[in-house]
């Protein structure tokens, strides 16, 4: 399958460490992850099988993600990842976020992702506990191994929601980056030269749709962290042709409704201070991407993540980098397939200005109808994955 020896001709490049049975292996799993869209153990084995012993492929599928050799080159792995998502940037937009790996399990997944032709794909995942995810140790690993990832030279702007909070913010200027973040809930600021601390939420009755600074301040009365504070309302997207439907009572519907109508109050590093308002809003306007990232993977529609039944954090964190190196792979297809113009042949019109398929759905709908390239120019489209975009 063309898939799977470019996959090992890829991973022979950057890894030639790696025994050639295991990458064998892992390319025949991340070939059956690109063409099924699939990600779980079993579902996988099922589609490896191809007419021989399901049973057989199954436990093989397994035996990989139980490897021990594997999980700890998930590292080079995800460095392979990264020198090619935020390539030759230096100061690259890397989206933060955790999700549960499955509902109702006390695990969840930590996800950095990179933008890629306005996509979020991973460069780094790992799995914790639910108890672990503020510790000073998660955060002191998860950062440590983000910097042996990074290219050389790289400065990041980590941009996350409102569940992360100062100690994550020290903990990253530690390592000399920046960030950019939501702030939610009952945090207090104070202004630098005043002594009173004020509500965050008693800015939102001042809140316009021109993003303005507040100012140099203190965040959080319980260790405070010296940051920037910015003020934006977006404009309502509640249209008249929506405004007859029946209400939803769901609670987490109702909340969610809240939460995207609240505006926002956004905390920046003071390191960012070269930078508009209107910027740092225009930044933390791409962190939905890494929620749709994760829909990319767990989601029915997707890769069926949520579908995995394996309860063991390596084999989890294996199967995520099979998924991770998979949707880079079909983006890499589907970026070199639209560059000859192949999308039209997939479009349902003759729309010729826009872009009416995605990279990653072009990519898939090649792969499943066998189109097979040289190596050669796919080693060229993996290189030109190096350069600066965000369209």
């Amino acid at each position: 399958m063309f898939v799977r020896k470019m996959v090992n001709d890829w991973l022979s490049d950057w890894l030639p460490r790696m025994h050639s049975a295991r990458r064998a292996i892992l390319s025949a799993v991340v070939a059956t992850s690109c063409l099924y869209r699939v990600v779980g153990i079993a579902a996988l084995g099922r589609r490896l099988a191809n007419g021989g012993s399901v049973k057989h492929a199954i436990k093989t599928v397994d035996r990989l993600m139980d490897n021990r050799h594997l999980h700890s080159e998930r590292t080079p792995l995800y460095a392979w990842l990264a020198h090619f998502l935020p390539g030759t940037q230096t100061r690259p937009l890397l989206l933060l976020d955790w999700s549960q790996v499955h509902p109702g399990r006390e695990q969840y997944v930590l996800r950095v992702a990179a933008l890629k032709k306005g996509r979020a794909l991973a460069i780094y995942e790992e799995v914790y506990r639910r108890g672990r995810m503020d510790k000073a140790k998660t955060m002191k690993t998860v950062l440590a191994n983000l910097a042996q990832i990074l290219p050389a030279g790289s400065v990041p702007i980590l941009v996350m929601d409102a569940g992360f909070r100062n100690p994550w913010f020290k903990a990253i200027e530690k390592h000399g980056w920046h960030w950019v973040a939501r702030i939610r809930g009952q945090v207090c600021y104070q202004k630098r030269l005043d002594k009173d601390w004020q509500a965050c939420q008693a800015l939102h009755e001042t809140a316009t749709a021109i993003a303005r600074r507040i100012g140099d301040v203190r965040l959080a009365k319980t260790h405070p962290h010296r940051c920037t504070l910015h003020l934006y309302k977006s404009k309502s997207t509640d249209s008249k042709r929506h405004r007859h439907r029946a209400v939803s009572r769901d609670a987490n519907v109702l909340k969610a409704k809240r939460r995207a109508k609240e505006p926002w109050v956004l905390a920046s590093s003071d390191s960012l201070s070269d930078l508009s308002s209107q910027e740092i809003v225009a930044i933390y306007k791409q962190r939905m991407k890494i929620e749709e990232s994760f829909r990319d993977t767990k989601s029915h529609l997707g890769w069926r993540f949520e579908e995995m039944r394996s309860y063991l954090r390596h084999k989890i964190e294996n199967l995520l980098i099979v998924a991770a190196v998979a949707l880079f792979t079909l983006t890499v297809i589907g970026r070199y397939a639209e560059s000859q113009q192949m999308q039209k042949d997939y479009q349902a019109n003759t729309e010729t200005k826009r872009r009416v398929l995605s990279v990653l759905k072009l990519g898939w709908n090649v792969v499943r109808n066998r189109f097979t390239f040289r190596l050669a120019l796919m080693r060229q489209a993996l290189q030109d994955m190096t350069k600066v975009e965000y369209a």
